[in-house]
């Protein structure tokens, strides 16, 4: 193909030579070369740095209209952007980049679609522990150590080692104080609820405030609710917070109390077959007073119904109600 230079010492523009591409044009500034060249062997339109056309591409633009950018992408300046639209498939469905609002929007398809966020893991045999997505919240622009590191994040963390049949995830909250963040709050795939790390509490327990400033915790049930046991026909030792059903048909026995009570623990009793006539009960007081008294109590009246509730260790367990 022929060429045209125009040559005013330099810069130069040259259009047109010898290499392989149809058709180029080459500007040269002091060796601070640009080209944008068509490519007819590969039908691609190039443009790049360099003196020769292809050996630095910027942009790619293939004949499906495919683009590669081989660097940083801007839009825009600091304080003056532009929006950035990306349309989906589906009629309705974009990702906009939002220059007025300042914000990211994933717009579902007009057809009832929903926006979608997916973070997928690139990893090839996901285990135990392994995260498969996260999200992250930061200060980086304040100053000092603890303002610039990660305060808080959600993240989806594998409980097993992936396969056909399993794929157990947990989803974990963690938050920072004077910290990297760290776990606070775990929602597992066998529906637990972990508090500050793998701490799930025990079967019966109940999640309870600590007050302003304070974690919560899972702790014994107490006055706020009782959990009634199954039916006892032999001797049984009570946890705060249970209520207990006790047949003596057969014989009597003891029910005794928790050995270290708080303040505010209760146990309830109930004569399942109004037996306690003839087969007594006797509460064991076990290390504290039972109404002010160093002693067991010893119940025999029929279809007694009564609760115990603990005060302190001069009264003991007090009756609540008869």
């Amino acid at each position: 193909m022929g060429t045209i230079q125009i040559d005013g010492s330099t810069p130069k523009l040259t259009i047109g030579n010898a290499t392989a591409e149809d058709a180029t044009i080459l500007f040269d500034g002091n060796a601070q070369d640009f080209y944008i060249a068509l490519d007819d062997s590969a039908d691609d339109l190039l443009i790049g740095l360099g003196s020769t056309v292809g050996t630095t591409p910027i942009i790619a633009i293939d004949e499906n209209k495919l683009s590669t950018f081989s660097g940083a992408i801007t839009v825009g300046v600091d304080d003056t952007g532009h929006d950035v639209k990306l349309f989906g498939a589906s009629a309705g469905a974009y990702a906009l980049w939002d220059e007025s609002a300042n914000l990211l929007d994933l717009r579902g398809a007009t057809a009832a679609g929903p926006g979608h966020l997916k973070l997928t893991t690139g990893e090839l045999t996901v285990v135990d522990a392994d995260v498969l997505g996260k999200i992250e919240f930061q200060a980086p622009l304040e100053t000092g150590t603890d303002a610039i590191t990660v305060a808080a994040s959600i993240y989806a963390e594998a409980d097993d080692t992936f396969s056909a049949s399993v794929n157990n995830t947990d989803l974990v909250f963690a938050l920072g104080k004077s910290e990297a963040a760290a776990e606070k709050f775990r929602f597992t795939a066998d529906t637990e609820i972990g508090i500050g790390g793998a701490n799930y509490g025990t079967d019966g327990q109940v999640l309870t405030s600590g007050g302003a400033g304070a974690a919560v915790a899972w702790e014994d049930a107490g006055g706020g609710g009782t959990s009634w046991q199954s039916i006892k026909t032999t001797a049984y030792t009570a946890s705060a917070g249970e209520g207990v059903f006790v047949n003596t048909t057969s014989s009597a026995f003891t029910i005794t109390l928790p050995s270290s009570p708080s303040l505010g623990d209760e146990v309830a009793i109930i004569d399942y077959a109004g037996t306690f006539d003839s087969n007594a009960c006797t509460i064991g007081r076990n290390s504290q007073p039972i109404q002010g008294a160093a002693e067991d109590l010893t119940v025999s009246t029929e279809r007694a119904a009564f609760t115990l509730v603990y005060v302190d260790g001069t009264q003991g367990w007090l009756l609540k109600n008869k």
